[in-house]
């Protein structure tokens, strides 16, 4: 996918802040990572540093446009610093790239408590995960630290690798109120990519580093707005053009409430985006002649089934605005779906060509097993000790996992929702449907665990999850699985 990326990493946080659009220029999606390692207890000025960083945090986020795509990753702050190689794993993608809603950002940002260890190669390894595949433009994370590596990591190592591994990975660097020892590998992390290293000496620098770094990160130059392949639709279903993911703009100047038909194919578990935003002048249309007009711009969505039904549709009125159309395809219901894009208010006037459209196709399968856990044995989508993300879709009753079990050997689970309204449950039963061991969560929002199982003899063992509290949403969640012994 063609998408420019940031990422802010905050030392004993990291922190990735993401803006997918704002006016009138693109901008690029930001994951913060927040660093709430034990160190960040220390005082920095009136407050600690955890809570300094927080308000930094909380004010960037607070001045970014309402269209801006952001994700949030936390480490240190789920295990105390001992043990220690317990505490070098901790590190959590907490909100994953999607819109921006501030107050659940700013909510799990003013949760996180300062605990464990400094895992700061771990959390930028992860962090270029969280991107996915990138494509041609640069992506870019802001690691604000407090101090250096605790864990064994070389995170300067791991920094230059990324070049060599084909990742355009810039890597910014913000020390708050650091020694010279952590100044000097956070100066080192930033050289490896030809990112800039700042001081932060008290809350105040580190909130106008964070603040000038991060506009710095989501503006795209003006000369990039018209970015992307050319295009042009179809004038109806059957003539549809087919795309694939990735950026476009149309070739022409659009009249109102005309529309350029493509098409795309979508398989069973993914979901389907597409965004158009509004350039910085509108055109005005009469006859065959179109001109520019500054007080009028537009942009239009419409997304199509594979029956040609419209699923839903958004549009723009005003430079900047942001039309994204939509789907969820549940398994069922891959096929052919359809992409209009056209302006369907009159009075706004035509899309001007040079409107960014953006397309993704977001894999939500479950466990990375390339299809959906199901309700029943039989459709278990089997896992290995590890983390990860799954989805109850808005038809699915409960997930079911399973996992190769043996005797003398002890297992953990831990069922994490990315929401604050889903209540999980989960069930763990063997192959003759013996209940081994059952959890719900005590509270909307939190994490369900099943802690030291065992188990008598080997073979399959099945995990159910299900969310008691069921809305007919999408609701994504992690499932992490240990093993120890044996």
């Amino acid at each position: 996918m063609m998408i420019p990326y940031s990422s802010i990493l905050i030392g004993g946080f990291t922190v990735l802040a993401a803006g997918l659009w704002a006016s009138p220029a693109l901008s690029a999606r930001v994951e913060i990572v927040l660093d709430a390692s034990g160190s960040m207890r220390g005082s920095a000025g009136e407050l600690n540093k955890m809570e300094a960083a927080k308000q930094a945090v909380r004010t960037t986020v607070e001045a970014l446009d309402s269209s801006a795509v952001v994700a949030l990753r936390l480490y240190g702050h789920r295990l105390p610093s001992e043990p220690q190689e317990e505490s070098c794993r901790d590190t959590e993608l907490v909100i994953p790239f999607g819109p921006l809603d501030r107050q659940r950002f700013i909510a799990a940002v003013e949760a996180a408590k300062p605990l464990g260890q400094t895992p700061i190669a771990r959390s930028l390894e992860q962090a270029a995960a969280d991107f996915g595949e990138l494509g041609d433009e640069p992506a870019a994370v802001i690691l604000v630290s407090d101090g250096e590596e605790s864990c064994d990591g070389d995170p300067a190592a791991v920094a230059c690798a990324f070049a060599e591994r084909g990742l355009d990975l810039t890597v910014h660097t913000v020390g708050f109120d650091v020694d010279a020892a952590a100044r000097t590998q956070l100066q080192a992390i930033a050289d490896c990519t030809g990112g800039e290293y700042r001081d932060a000496k008290d809350s105040g620098e580190l909130a106008e580093s964070l603040r000038q770094l991060t506009q710095a990160e989501l503006l795209i130059d003006k000369e990039r707005e018209a970015q992307g392949q050319e295009i042009r639709g179809g004038n109806g279903f059957a003539s549809a053009v087919p795309i694939t993911p990735g950026m476009y703009r149309l070739d022409h100047h659009q009249r109102p409430k005309e529309y350029d038909y493509f098409s795309i194919e979508v398989t069973p578990g993914h979901v389907l985006r597409v965004t158009q935003v509004a350039y910085e002048v509108g055109v005005h249309v009469s006859g065959d002649q179109f001109t520019e007009n500054k007080h009028q711009s537009g942009a239009g969505i419409a997304i199509h089934g594979p029956d040609q039904g419209r699923i839903g549709s958004s549009q723009g009125i005003k430079a900047g605005d942001v039309a994204t159309g939509g789907a969820a395809v549940t398994f069922g219901q891959g096929g052919t779906y359809y992409v209009l894009v056209g302006q369907e208010i009159p009075s706004v006037g035509g899309i001007h060509k040079n409107s960014p459209i953006t397309v993704e196709i977001v894999d939500q399968t479950d466990a990375g097993g390339g299809t959906d856990a199901g309700d029943s044995d039989r459709e278990a989508v089997a896992i290995e000790p590890g983390e990860h993300r799954a989805w109850l879709q808005a038809g699915d009753k409960r997930d079911v996992f399973s996992f190769a079990a043996e005797p003398g050997a002890t297992y953990n689970l831990r069922v994490r929702p990315e929401a604050d309204k889903p209540v999980f449950e989960m069930l763990v039963r063997d192959e003759d449907g013996v209940d081994l061991a059952k959890g719900k969560a005590p509270n909307k929002g939190a994490a369900v665990r099943i802690e030291a199982l065992e188990v008598e003899r080997a073979g399959p063992v099945f995990i159910y999850v299900r969310d008691t509290n069921y809305e007919r949403t999408v609701t994504p969640y992690s499932l992490e699985l240990s093993a120890e012994g044996n």
